[in-house]
């Protein structure tokens, strides 16, 4: 394993926190050069962090950064080393993975063998192409169609625009390249994939043992993640955003508690009157992050070059405003919350794959239904053998989740973001409990959480539906007096006891 030293570089935000893999090095000034072996070699951006460690004839290289939520200050090259000590085989590095957060790429070698995998969302992009016979890797289909000379599908835009920058099933923008999707590894030495997980059955949990559970594994994720830079949450009226801000409260002298000013928000939007409420209540300041400017030229040719389209303009302009405000932190993302409450459930009666084609957007995508066909070979043994919910994996692999780690991908240029969620421990923990302690409306399992962490955060709504005379009311009275607001939010059911 060789690591070469950085050297100075002139363009900061080209390809920023992406990587190429492959036989040699690509030639991006000031990147970083790590040697996987003679045949797999890395190149990084600098903002990108790579360790290395070796135990036993095993070697270990992690791209981006991993927390462990029982040892907060343990730091990436620490876990790293201790992952190589139980790494023997493939398979005993992917289940000792599982207690672990971050936003990860694990690269497993030994002898002749490598072998990746990426964190439970995958977040951590993999896309990969066989040239050759030899298998590159990248963080995006941009930078690989880039170095390896690729020609963009014809109509390339298809299922990108307005569904979140990504294409059914592992396709990509680039028909050679494809997209490494969560719960799966890829050979290095083939360019083949196979899941992984779901490999059996969960033991069901009662809520009350699964609160506890998971409420230190996403309390200490976020304690392990403020010890590596300045955190920033944002607050919302819905669950997965309690939940974050919750398991923040050891640290909320610390945290950057912020809304999104969006052009299209009102006075009275939930997602604004929510957030007061609690800031008031509870006591921490909140933060506006502007979003109704313009992006600059030089923001929109490298967030075309870096990641092509795919976002919508509200996306886009969350995103310019972090790109003014907020270098330098980690953004905390509620991505992966809604897995848990199960999206598909009211719904679920043996759907098709082309109703969960029309559902999640892409029925009149050309090709959809084919490559969702061949995913669902796979992920209905993995679904039958395990009993979790073909929907759930779908919303997973498919749909939600792979928009939003499409979504943190963009960031990239602005911001390194962390979803606490993204934990396959913590998730197996929240799925092990019965959908109906879990889902809305009653969420049982997630107010046993947050009434773990943060008791007061649970008199602020959830995701409130009420008449518009009634919230301005209620947040004129917060605004003079939160007892009264309080008292009369109850009155009108804004609020729950």
């Amino acid at each position: 394993m060789i690591r070469e030293p950085i050297t100075p570089y002139a363009d900061p935000y080209l390809y920023r926190r992406q990587f190429l893999a492959g036989p040699r090095f690509c030639s991006l000034p000031g990147w970083t050069r790590t040697t996987v072996d003679a045949t797999f070699r890395i190149t990084s951006h600098p903002d990108l962090e790579v360790h290395q460690a070796a135990r036993g004839g095993v070697s270990l290289t992690l791209l981006g950064f991993i927390c462990d939520p029982s040892s907060h200050l343990s730091d990436s090259r620490t876990i790293l080393e201790k992952l190589a000590a139980e790494a023997e085989t493939f398979e005993r590095l992917l289940a000792a993975l599982g207690p672990y957060g971050g936003r990860w790429i694990v690269i497993w070698k030994k002898a002749g063998a490598i072998r990746l995998a990426h964190d439970p969302f995958g977040m951590r992009s993999v896309c990969y192409a066989k040239r050759s016979g030899i298998v590159w890797c990248a963080s995006t289909p941009f930078l690989l169609g880039a170095v390896l000379g690729l020609h963009p599908r014809e109509q390339g835009n298809a299922g990108l625009a307005g569904n979140g920058g990504i294409r059914p099933g592992d396709e990509t923008e680039y028909p050679e390249v494809r997209q490494l999707l969560p719960n799966h590894a890829l050979n290095v030495r083939n360019g083949e994939t196979a899941r992984y997980w779901p490999a059996c059955a969960l033991e069901p949990l009662p809520p009350e043992a699964a609160a506890e559970k998971a409420a230190m594994l996403l309390q200490g994720t976020l304690l392990a993640a403020a010890a590596r830079r300045p955190l920033m949450l944002p607050v919302t009226s819905g669950w997965s955003s309690r939940l974050l801000l919750a398991a923040s409260r050891p640290l909320v002298r610390y945290v950057k508690y912020y809304y999104a000013a969006r052009r299209d928000f009102d006075d009275n939007d939930p997602d604004l009157v929510v957030p007061r409420m609690l800031a008031a209540r509870l006591g921490f300041r909140l933060d506006r992050l502007a979003c109704g400017m313009k992006p600059e030229e030089a923001y929109v040719y490298y967030r075309n070059r870096n990641n092509g389209p795919g976002a919508s303009d509200r996306e886009e302009a969350v995103a310019y405003g972090h790109f003014r405000s907020s270098q330098g932190r980690l953004n905390v993302t509620g991505a992966g919350g809604k897995l848990v409450r199960e999206p598909y459930l009211k719904i679920r009666s043996e759907l098709s794959i082309g109703q969960l084609a029309e559902r999640s957007g892409f029925g009149s995508v050309p090709g959809a239904l084919e490559a969702f066909g061949r995913w669902a070979q796979g992920a209905g043994e993995a679904s039958d053998r395990s009993g979790i919910p073909l929907e759930l994996l779908f919303y997973w692999e498919m749909d939600g989740i792979r928009r939003a780690a499409s979504s943190t991908a963009r960031l990239d240029i602005a911001v390194e973001e962390i979803a606490p969620f993204n934990n396959r421990l913590l998730l197996e923990t929240m799925l092990a409990v019965p959908p109906e302690h879990r889902t809305e409306p009653d969420c049982r399992l997630l107010r046993a959480m947050i009434g773990r962490m943060w008791p007061d955060s649970l008199e602020a709504p959830m995701n409130p539906k009420v008449s518009h005379q009634a919230k301005v009311l209620c947040y004129d009275l917060i605004r003079s007096g939160l007892k009264a607001g309080r008292k009369l939010s109850l009155a009108f059911g804004f609020l729950r006891d």
